[in-house]
């Protein structure tokens, strides 16, 4: 065996770095449960990315006095790894040894394999028992920041891969897909987009593995980034070793309150419909994280009951041969791990025996300051090498034995209101639409009351409101318009409350104005027999309504009125909350 390669054989020994103390029963069904919060990670408390490992030195350094009597039990297991580092013994100079690469090749694979040895990162189901496997801490994995740009479908796209090397993020094992799973991020926080999920992918490729849980892409409503490469597997379904693990590619859409969850749902579309074609899956292998592991994941597209509907507007991206658009532009970008990022999870660090030491910084050379009682919770405000800092100041390290860590913990402190409208001055409105059947949320108790409402949209509400019967009249351009809608705008342009822009054209995807609900609502009630007079407008700017008569009626009958200033704002846009009190006050005039 000649010298280059054994030194390649102890490099990869030495860089086996697997986080044995951190429990690998989590699975990546787990990791969105619930709202999560920030996690602050502390300035100067990441070893530096992209350690090379040629250069990795096992020299002794400089002796500290360590206390054995004040160890307490979770820190024992760093007591002996300790002395062992400081120990200018035979062991020390066998490793020395084989860093210049005079260990045998049985010794080295041998010593590889013993790594590997209680190591599942797959959460197959399996009953045997797991221990933390006992490793230096202070090694990084390398770690690159190239990115590439371009877009798909029209969407802006990002990959930026984590790098191989913690087999939790990427197990790098080969992989055929045959299926493509669809998930959410179950993280409403602001600021919790496909940007910021990439960047928490990464932080845990490359610095610390809080969860055995990875997936291939995440899109939101501006963008689409990807993670893994689409021939290896991901942990996502939380089926083990099964097909959806090991056989799918794993989709996440956001669903940040500050972003356009509908816009995500179309990017998400169009991202699968690529992979349709590029992967050859058919539609019938596009799944919902529930079919592989129970869990009801996409909680929002299952909750509107529209499934069948996304799986079409797949095919039809699939169908118009939805592609990259440029090529991928390679770009080196600055990556700060320390930075704040919604969506890192929260933490809560729970004691599970008594006289566990709280010390002054991370590390068993640090003064004990205090003693944790059994029982004592802390929320995580930081993590460094296996210790959680807990307090300014304050440091307990991580043993599953003495110790317990809670993923996704709630603040406590900020009381939230159980949904997006209470209290907002639409709330009337749209709970008297949602009793009638008329108006629905968006799941997770989200409605999104300011995001703006589609033509299609509206024209869904007044055929929900008035019970339209079938129709067949349909545009030319009705397919770009989510299927679920279809009947809607059918049914109103039978009716002859909608007639398009013209050329057989709806345009159903654009923002509805002011104006034109105006014209959609006066027209559905002259479908029903009634009819407003033509009585002055007070607005002062009427003069920019194209079709004043339809206002002029529309505001004789009281169902609208001016924003504010005495202005109508007949070119602008109409929100959700805006649509349900036209839709009521449309009703109301009816009952008159």
């Amino acid at each position: 065996m000649n010298k280059t390669i054994k030194q390649q054989v102890i490099a990869l020994s030495t860089s086996l770095v697997i986080l044995g103390s951190v429990p690998l029963s989590a699975s990546a069904e787990e990791i969105n449960k619930s709202q999560t919060d920030q996690l602050n990670i502390a300035q100067g408390e990441h070893g530096t990315s992209g350690l090379n490992y040629s250069n990795f030195k096992l020299e002794v350094p400089d002796h500290v006095q360590i206390n054995e009597a004040e160890v307490s039990e979770n820190e024992k297991m760093l007591l002996e790894e300790y002395k062992h580092k400081h120990d200018e013994t035979e062991e020390l100079n066998k490793m020395q040894d084989a860093k210049k690469g005079q260990v045998a090749e049985k010794e080295a694979i041998s010593n590889i394999e013993k790594a590997f040895e209680s190591v599942d990162g797959r959460n197959d189901g399996s009953d045997r028992q797991m221990k933390p496997v006992a490793k230096p801490r202070g090694i990084q994995y390398s770690a690159q920041s190239t990115k590439k740009y371009g877009t798909l479908a029209g969407v802006p796209f990002v990959e930026w891969i984590v790098p191989a090397g913690n087999p939790d993020i990427r197990p790098a094992n080969p992989m055929k897909a045959r299926y493509i799973t669809i998930h959410e991020t179950a993280n409403t926080a602001a600021g919790a987009n496909a940007e910021n999920h990439a960047k928490y992918l990464y932080k845990q490729a490359t610095e610390g593995t809080f969860r055995t849980a990875s997936w291939h892409f995440t899109v939101d409503d501006k963008q689409i980034y990807q993670h893994l490469p689409t021939n290896e597997n991901g942990w996502h379904a939380g089926d083990g070793d099964g097909s959806g693990n090991r056989e799918s590619i794993g989709i996440e859409i956001a669903v940040n309150q500050d972003g356009d969850y509908n816009k995500a749902l179309e990017n998400a579309k169009r991202l699968a419909g690529y992979l349709m074609n590029k992967e050859g899956i058919g539609a019938d292998h596009i799944y919902k994280h529930q079919q592989w592991s129970g869990k009801k994941c996409p909680d929002i597209l299952i909750s509107r009951g529209n499934w069948a509907g996304f799986v079409q507007g797949i095919q039809w991206y699939a169908n118009i041969n939805a592609q990259i658009d440029t090529p991928l532009q390679d770009k080196n970008d600055s990556f700060n791990p320390n930075e704040n990022n919604p969506a890192e999870p929260s933490m809560e660090l729970v004691v599970n025996g008594s006289g566990i030491n709280v010390r002054s910084d991370a590390g068993i050379e640090h003064r004990v300051v205090r003693k944790a009682s059994n029982g004592d919770r802390y929320k995580v405000l930081a993590v460094k090498n296996g210790w959680y800092k807990v307090g300014n100041g304050e440091w307990i390290f991580y043993d599953p034995s003495w110790i317990k860590i809670n993923y996704n913990v709630p603040k406590e402190e900020v009381q939230k209101p159980k949904d997006d409208i209470t209290g907002g001055w639409f709330e009337g409105h749209i709970r008297k639409l949602n009793s009638l059947g008329i108006m629905q949320g968006e799941g997770n108790g989200v409605f999104a009351p300011y995001r703006n409402v589609t033509r299609a949209e509206f024209a869904k509400l007044i055929s929900n409101a008035l019970k339209l019967p079938e129709g067949n009249k349909s545009f030319v351009d009705i397919n770009e318009a989510h299927p679920s809608l279809h009947d809607g705008i059918k049914r109103c342009a039978s009716a002859g409350i909608i007639n398009g822009r013209g050329e057989g054209i709806f345009d159903p995807n654009s923002p509805i104005t002011r104006e034109e609900v105006s014209i959609m609502i006066d027209k559905a009630l002259r479908y029903k027999g009634i009819t407003g007079e033509l009585v002055a407008l007070p607005f002062t700017d009427k003069h920019l309504i194209t079709y004043k008569e339809s206002v002029q009626r529309l505001y004789s009958l009281k169902v609208v009125n001016g924003i504010g200033n005495n202005e109508f704002d007949p070119r602008g846009t109409a929100t959700r909350g805006q649509a349900a009190a036209f839709i009521v006050k449309m009703l109301d005039s009816m009952q008159k």
